[in-house]
């Protein structure tokens, strides 16, 4: 079973990287805009965000093992519809439809691995399901880089279905543990009231970077979002059977926790996105490249977590959360600094401190979330703590995105009056560190003066390093505020809550 789970995670990690480094051959081929091919990844970041809730309580009410292979279906059907898309429009469909089968995948396999293993041998058991799920991760970008130069990017999807046919056929023949569940009706009251409020704020936050926050469509969303999600809370403190039994925040630690992962998954979104941007933009590496620099934080997190996870068993979450929260907040302290010297020698360090931290925290939290609450509700709170972490996400990049480009764009509004740039080829020069050095001089023929390109291209990096060094601080900044929760509310050493009603087999 635990195989089974593993190989699902690793299938959602896997396409979760592999897919961006496909998109500009996928948007070359389909012919797709550039706010087409954001859609490639909205999509399912969208459905994963507003449904992850929803299949947690659908696997509490079901049967987990029922939920998690109809959510690997929808998954890999989704994925080979992706491998045959003729254009934009139907990719975009089909992976808004992978979304949905990853939400109904990731709170299931989390609370089958939790339930499947006693207390003292969680930890290690979470420790594997999620560290080995991370290689893959890290895997991701190079495996990406391979099947789209050499076969085709259409093999970036097709690669799921053999993973999904070896993952559902374990989990048939697995012999399941009895499982508790709550045996009540499913409240489709709720669970649309809760996909509204989910989808508007998720869809506002995304919007937000490229419509801008003083958007009327933007504020709308996210205003009608937040109306939503309280009314969704009014509606659910009356039901006695509720989508979400909201007294999951009464446990011990599971509250600290969702915040903590919120924090955190707000900060990482940032590395995740930027550091991309700084390795290739400034650094001038190659895609390829810079898929094997950030092994640099993804290889110590998926070794990491495995020493967290044997940590977790012997103490408890508290002192493995608070160290890494601790390494993560140094290494974004660390990396606004060293991100000015632009020399890859320098990064790597701070890359590497918060892969450690990282692993430290997130699988330890992640676990004693479950910990805490009746085994009738763990599919609820594995939905809620993906929730938080799928939340803070997105709105991680939209505010770091806000801060980098407006940075950014000060910078160069100044750069280009400097060198007596025409404001009309704005658009042109803030693309200027995208395009192969071999063709830049060509692009800004007309623009600048040859001999002043150099001095372009150098204001021009330091200017990226400046505005993404502030999107660190703000990062920084959310992580402090998950370790001092982290302090001052989780509580030492472990708990496993069981609160049983009835037991059947999942």
């Amino acid at each position: 079973m635990l195989v089974a789970m593993t190989g699902s995670l690793s299938m959602i990690f896997l396409d979760g990287t592999i897919v961006g480094v496909c998109l500009p051959t996928i948007q070359y081929q389909l012919g797709m805009s550039n706010t087409g091919l954001e859609w490639v990844m909205n999509a399912y970041v969208l459905a994963v965000a507003s449904l992850v809730a929803v299949g947690g309580s659908l696997g509490d009410i079901i049967g987990r093992r029922k939920t998690f292979i109809a959510g690997m279906i929808i998954f890999a059907l989704s994925s080979a519809f992706c491998g045959i898309a003729s254009n934009g429009s139907f990719l975009i469909f089909s992976r808004g439809l992978q979304g949905i089968g990853g939400a109904l995948m990731v709170p299931a396999s989390s609370a089958i691995v939790n339930t499947a293993f006693e207390l003292n041998e969680r930890g290690k058991a979470m420790s594997i399901y999620a560290g080995i799920s991370m290689v893959f991760m890290a895997l991701g970008p190079l495996i990406g880089g391979f099947l789209s130069q050499y076969v085709s990017w259409r093999w970036c999807f097709y690669i799921n279905l053999p993973v999904a046919a070896a993952s559902i056929v374990l989990t048939l023949i697995s012999s399941p543990k009895k499982v508790i569940l709550r045996g009540q009706k499913f409240d489709f009251t709720g669970a649309l009231t809760f996909v509204i409020a989910s989808v508007c704020l998720v869809l506002g936050l995304q919007e937000a970077t490229n419509l801008g926050w003083d958007s009327p469509f933007t504020l709308g969303l996210i205003l009608l979002g937040v109306i939503m999600l309280l009314f969704f809370i009014k509606l659910e403190v009356k039901k006695v059977s509720p989508l979400i039994d909201l007294r999951l925040f009464k446990y011990d630690n599971f509250g600290v926790n969702f915040f903590v992962l919120f924090f955190l998954s707000l900060a990482m979104m940032g590395q995740t996105f930027f550091n991309v941007i700084y390795v290739q933009n400034v650094l001038g590496f190659s895609p390829m490249q810079s898929g094997l620099i950030s092994m640099a934080t993804i290889l110590p997190l998926a070794t990491v977590v495995h020493i967290s996870g044997r940590l977790f068993d012997k103490v408890g979450a508290r002192s493995p959360v608070v160290f890494g929260l601790s390494l993560v907040v140094l290494s974004y302290i660390v990396a606004p600094i060293v991100l000015q010297f632009q020399n890859i020698y320098l990064i790597l360090p701070y890359m590497v401190l918060l892969g450690v931290g990282t692993g430290f925290a997130i699988g330890p939290s992640q676990t004693d979330a479950l910990n805490r609450v009746p085994a009738t509700l763990r599919g609820q709170a594995a939905g809620l703590t993906q929730t938080s972490r799928q939340l803070g996400a997105t709105i991680g990049l939209a505010l770091l995105a806000t801060i980098f480009n407006h940075s950014d764009k000060v910078r160069i509004e100044t750069i280009m009056s400097t060198l007596s740039i025409d404001p009309k080829y704005f658009y042109t020069i803030m693309k200027t560190l995208s395009i192969p050095k071999v063709l830049r001089d060509k692009a800004l023929i007309g623009i600048i003066a040859d001999d002043k390109v150099p001095i372009l291209v150098s204001k021009l990096k330091m200017a990226m390093s400046i505005s993404i060094s502030l999107a660190y601080i703000l990062a920084a900044l959310s992580v402090a505020v998950s370790l001092i929760i982290a302090i001052k509310k989780l509580k030492k050493g472990r708990q496993e809550s069981e609160i049983h009603t009835h037991i059947v087999s999942d």
